[in-house]
């Protein structure tokens, strides 16, 4: 079965001081059964004493549903005194999920003066119940490109990336953009080798990024084809 983005959107931010609330609706339609459903939550703080330490982001809270991390990065820099964080969250073969249930997402940086966080959702169909497969994160970087590195797929998987940085960025090659420029998924990428690089960086700016890969449903890895003599 082939992997399709039914719906995404940038759902909420909020700010404050040490901790910063954003909650809203995440989805604009009611989600579909069995789909994956993908939330991306990122937060920037800033600080003038008490060390340099990036956001933490608490798992989101959504009545009768449980998110799970699926990979996180960040950057600091203590030059300018300020942080970030980005954290991929998923739901495998999800319930469905109402188009007015409220999902909230905090982050959390002891002695910052200014705390921002904000998250977006996506619902991807045809991903296996158990889609789980590589992760990928680089931190605290100023090289170019912004990239968390290279995923090795077991099979046809969906390809979903995030980063956080200072400079502009944009998609990176065979990427689609998501609601937020700093998201870019392929969808029914073939088993093996994906770079997850996004473009546009001066290599001299902090950024962070984290990448995993969800399997295709009916995908046959490449373990499991060894095995069968497929």
């Amino acid at each position: 079965m082939s992997i399709t983005r039914l719906q995404s959107k940038q759902v909420a931010s909020g700010s404050g001081s040490a901790s910063a609330t954003a909650s809203g609706d995440a989805y604009a339609s009611n989600t579909t059964p069995s789909s994956l459903l993908v939330l991306v939550a990122r937060s920037d703080a800033s600080w003038s004493s008490g060390g340099s330490t990036a956001p933490s982001i608490s798992t989101p809270t959504t009545s009768g549903f449980t998110w799970t991390q699926a990979a996180t990065a960040f950057y600091t820099d203590a030059t300018n005194q300020n942080s970030s964080r980005v954290t991929i969250f998923y739901i495998a073969n999800a319930g469905a999920m109402s188009s007015s249930l409220s999902t909230s997402v905090t982050a959390t940086r002891s002695g910052a003066v200014s705390t921002d966080v904000s998250f977006t959702a996506y619902e991807f169909s045809g991903v296996a119940t158990s889609p789980t497969d590589t992760n990928a994160t680089t931190s605290s970087q100023t090289s170019s490109p912004i990239t968390a590195g290279s995923l090795v797929t077991s099979a046809t998987a969906l390809i979903f990336a995030a980063c956080i940085a200072e400079a502009t960025v944009s998609t990176g090659s065979g990427f689609t953009a998501g609601p937020n420029t700093s998201e870019q998924y392929i969808l029914n990428h073939s088993s093996g080798t994906i770079s997850t690089a996004f473009g546009n960086n001066s290599g001299s700016q902090e950024w962070g990024a984290c990448a995993a890969d969800f399997l295709a449903s009916g995908s046959v890895t490449l373990s499991n084809a060894f095995t069968f003599g497929f």
